[in-house]
C-alpha cells in the first residue's frame, strides 16, 4: 500500500473507503492500524485525564471531550464519584472545578 500518491485526498481519511488500489488485504490491514491507534490514543488519554500536571478544571473538560458529555452544572453525587474516578480527583475537588467553571471569568 503506498501512500506517496493521493489522488482524491482525504478520501482515504474515512476508515471504510479503499484508496484506489488498494487491495482488500491492505485495506483489512490499514483499518486494523487505524482501529489499533484509535484504542491507543484513548488510553493515553484516559492516563492523561489523571495527570498531576493539570488543574483539576483540565481534567475535567478532558473527561468531557473523552466521553462526549458536557459534565451538568448540578453534579448528582453518583456521577460525580464516577468522573472523580476517572480523573484522580476528590467529589470535592469535582465540585469546585464546577464551581470554577460557573463563575464569569475575572476582569
Amino acid at each position: 500500500m503506498s501512500t506517496d500518491y493521493d489522488p482524491w485526498p482525504g478520501r482515504a481519511q474515512h476508515p471504510f473507503v479503499s484508496v484506489p488500489g488498494e487491495t482488500v488485504a491492505e485495506h483489512r490491514t490499514r483499518l486494523g492500524l487505524q482501529q489499533s491507534d484509535r484504542i491507543e490514543r484513548r488510553e493515553r488519554e484516559c492516563l492523561e485525564q489523571r495527570s498531576p500536571d493539570l488543574t483539576p478544571v483540565q481534567r475535567l473538560r478532558l473527561w468531557e471531550r473523552l466521553h462526549q458529555l458536557r459534565i451538568p452544572s448540578r453534579l448528582q453525587v453518583t456521577l460525580a464519584t464516577v468522573i472523580a474516578g476517572d480523573t484522580g480527583l476528590s467529589i470535592e475537588q469535582v465540585h469546585e472545578a464546577q464551581l470554577a467553571r460557573a463563575l464569569p471569568p475575572a476582569a
